[in-house]
């Protein structure tokens, strides 16, 4: 479950109302924080640290600053990235993160990058994870 906004899951009571709802191993989270922006959420004040934090199994890395059309590389708008990976990093966390960037075009269940801007997108998110040395492959 992917926190996509206008849906049940975009906020965190809906997100916390699935997991308890449907107990399944075969159910993991996607916590996309640029998701979390448009629907007015601090992704780490007001979801990852009132209980997203365990549930979350995946991260969709894209970044938006409150009311911008497209989204921005990661670290560089109000998703909250430093705080969510610093807290990563002291949980010991394991998982997976997909550059979702959408800095062309950004639209609910559709966007586009480019070449130029996902190098660009890439090297924030590696700039972040550096900065915090969190190991990635």
């Amino acid at each position: 479950h992917e926190n996509e906004k206008a849906i049940y899951g975009a906020k965190p009571d809906g997100v916390k109302d699935i997991f308890a709802t449907i107990k399944s191993e075969n159910l993991k989270s996607a916590f996309d924080p640029a998701n979390f922006v448009e629907e007015g959420i601090a992704p780490y004040d007001q979801a990852w640290q009132v209980g997203l934090g365990d549930l979350t199994h995946y991260f969709h890395v894209k970044d938006k600053a409150v009311g911008a059309e497209i989204c921005i590389p990661a670290g560089q708008g109000n998703g909250q990235f430093q705080e969510l990976f610093a807290d990563v990093k002291s949980r010991n966390w394991s998982g997976y993160a997909t550059l979702e960037p959408h800095m062309s075009v950004a639209g609910q269940f559709a966007g586009f990058t480019g070449p130029e801007s996902f190098h660009q997108a890439a090297a924030s998110f590696k700039g972040l994870l550096d900065n915090l040395n969190i190991a990635y492959n």
